[in-house]
C-alpha cells in the first residue's frame, strides 16, 4: 500500500451575505509575560512554553461573538521585545470546555489538548520589534456553537534568542484563575502556574446561524476511506441543491447537482488525501470529511 501524506487542514466555508467580525476580549493595559508566546529575557534558556486560557460563553457574547467560524486570533504585544529569527514553532489549539477556571489542578496542556482542534501550526514564526496586534490566520477554522465556553491553548518552541522580554497587554482581576502557563528549557513541561491576568485577544469570526451548519447526522458517506468511488445517502426531508468536494486547501475539485437521496460519485481523478464534502440546502450547509486512499 502506498504511503500517504495526510494534510490536516480544514477549508474555509464560503457563506454569502455574511462577513467576518472582530471580537476583542479584554481591554487591560498591564504587562503580562505569561501570554501565548513566552520570552522572559534575551538570555533566557526557557525555549519552550505552553499557555491555556479560558473564555466564558457570557463574555464572548457580551463582546459581540455569535455562533460561527473562528478564523484567526491575535494578541496585543505591549513592548518592543522581539524574536527576529522567524524559525520558531508555534501552535494554536481551540476546544469547547465545561471549565470556567483552572482551580483544582486543571490546566495541563498534554491533558487539555486531547480532542482540541489544531487551528494554526507553523515552524517559521517570529515576533516583530513593534507594539501592536500579532495575528495568526487559522488553517482550520474553529466552529463555535454559541453556548460553550472556549479554551485556547498555545505551544511555543524557539531555537534562538529574543531581543528582550516580551510582554502582552493583559486584563487582570480574574479569580479563580483563567490562565494556566508552563515553561521549560526542554520538551518536558515545567511547573504549572495559574494567574488571574489574561492576555487580551481578538478573534475574527464569521457568523453562522446554528441551523445553517450541520455535520455527520444528516447524511452518510461510504466507504470512507474510499478508493475510486463513494456512495452518498442523505435525509430525504432535506432536499439538497448542490454538492461540492474541496481539497484540504479549500479548492473545489468536484461539483454535482443532487436530485435524489442517494447517489454514487466516482473519484478516479482525485489524488489520495483528505477532502471535504459540502452539500448546500435551502436552510443548511452539511459538511463531512472524506479520505481517499491508494492501494
Amino acid at each position: 500500500m502506498k504511503k500517504i501524506a495526510f494534510i490536516f487542514a480544514f477549508f474555509l466555508l464560503a457563506f454569502t451575505n455574511l462577513s467576518a467580525q472582530v471580537v476583542t476580549i479584554g481591554n487591560g493595559v498591564s504587562n503580562l509575560l505569561y501570554g501565548p508566546i513566552y520570552i522572559f529575557s534575551s538570555g533566557s534558556t526557557n525555549t519552550h512554553s505552553w499557555n491555556l486560557s479560558i473564555y466564558q460563553q457570557s463574555e464572548l457574547v457580551a463582546n459581540g461573538a455569535t455562533p460561527g467560524l473562528f478564523t484567526s486570533a491575535g494578541w496585543y504585544k505591549n513592548d518592543l521585545g522581539a524574536y527576529l529569527s522567524n524559525d520558531a514553532s508555534f501552535e494554536i489549539y481551540m476546544k469547547p470546555t465545561t471549565l470556567s477556571n483552572f482551580s483544582g489542578g486543571a490546566g495541563n496542556f498534554d491533558i487539555e489538548s486531547v480532542g482540541a482542534t489544531l487551528v494554526y501550526s507553523s515552524t517559521a514564526v517570529g515576533l516583530p520589534a513593534s507594539i501592536g496586534w500579532v495575528d495568526f490566520t487559522f488553517s482550520t477554522p474553529f466552529i463555535w456553537n454559541g453556548t460553550d465556553n472556549v479554551m485556547v491553548l498555545t505551544r511555543w518552541v524557539r531555537t534562538g534568542a529574543g531581543t528582550a522580554a516580551v510582554n502582552w497587554a493583559a486584563t487582570s482581576g480574574f479569580n479563580p484563575a483563567v490562565v494556566s502557563h508552563s515553561f521549560s528549557a526542554t520538551t518536558t513541561m515545567g511547573s504549572l502556574y495559574t494567574t488571574g491576568s489574561r492576555a487580551n485577544i481578538h478573534f475574527s469570526v464569521t457568523p453562522v446561524g446554528i441551523n445553517k451548519l450541520e455535520t455527520d447526522t444528516k447524511f452518510l458517506v461510504y466507504p470512507n476511506p474510499a478508493k475510486d468511488k463513494i456512495n452518498l445517502k442523505f435525509d430525504e426531508t432535506y432536499p439538497a441543491k448542490s454538492l461540492s468536494i474541496c481539497d484540504a486547501l479549500g479548492a473545489v475539485v468536484y461539483t454535482e447537482t443532487i436530485k435524489s437521496g442517494q447517489t454514487e460519485i466516482l473519484l478516479n481523478n482525485l489524488d489520495a488525501g483528505i477532502y471535504f464534502l459540502k452539500i448546500e440546502m435551502p436552510d443548511a450547509i452539511l459538511s463531512k470529511k472524506l479520505v481517499i486512499v491508494n492501494e
